[in-house]
């Protein structure tokens, strides 16, 4: 009984969601490095001013549209998120974990980290 109880507990740490924040330049290899699932959490206004290449917009203070974007996701795989300062981002980190996505990485310091280090942004 013990050792069920053991294997079930180890079992659910291993699939449990992981949280990460990331410095500028390593987020941007991160999301260079491979094809990955890039939200940008701040609202639209904010979007059109600027990007960082391949993100979507899911914009965390309008629930009806964030929930729709992040439903296209697949929740296996690892997801990106920024805002402007990494603090929208951070609550839409958690509730990613919360429903069930699996690895979520954080900008840190959101957009405004990124310019400040003077990278790239998109404009339509």
């Amino acid at each position: 009984m013990i050792r069920v109880a053991l294997f079930l507990l180890l079992s659910k740490i291993s699939i449990a969601q992981q949280k990460t924040v990331l410095p500028v330049n390593d987020f941007e290899k991160a999301i260079q490095a491979k094809a990955v699932q890039l939200i940008d959490t701040r609202t639209p206004q904010e979007f059109k001013e600027g990007y960082i290449k391949g993100a979507v917009n899911a914009d965390w203070q309008n629930e009806k549209q964030f929930t729709e974007q992040v439903s296209k996701l697949d929740k296996a795989a690892p997801v990106y998120v920024y805002c402007f300062s990494g603090i929208r981002s951070g609550k839409a980190a958690d509730w990613l974990a919360a429903n069930g996505f699996k690895d979520i990485i954080n900008l840190e310091g959101g957009i405004k980290a990124w310019k400040a280090a003077d990278k790239k942004l998109e404009t339509k």
